[in-house]
């Protein structure tokens, strides 16, 4: 599975799985839907590489779905932890751990 799969998968899911989700949550994860939606596996894996032709100054996240999606990290975390009886809910948020490379620490995550 690429990163491309692997993100569409933890947002459609999420989506699926979370009862009471923030209509801002629920926008962003829309947006990063669409963009992966729009975008090729080759284009993921360039933009989420790391490698940069511009200065720091000049690049925009807002068009890197895998920065969008790791800076929700802490509002899905929480939305999952209120609903701790939805093991679908834990286990997408185990994926984004897995993913990112998140560990928990005393349940904080700055």
């Amino acid at each position: 599975m690429d990163k491309k799969q692997q993100m569409e998968q933890i947002v459609n899911d999420f989506l699926q799985h979370a009862q009471s989700i923030s209509g801002d949550l629920k926008t962003n994860l829309n947006q990063v839907k669409e963009q992966l939606h729009s975008m090729s596996a080759e284009d993921i894996d360039m933009k989420s590489d790391h490698v940069f032709t511009s200065p720091a100054s000049q690049h925009q996240h807002q068009d890197d779905p895998q920065s969008m999606l790791q800076s929700m990290y802490s509002e899905m975390e929480r939305v999952a932890r209120q609903e701790q009886d939805n093991q679908q809910l834990q286990e997408v948020i185990q994926q984004m751990r897995y993913y990112f490379n998140i560990e928990e620490k005393d349940g904080f995550f700055p």
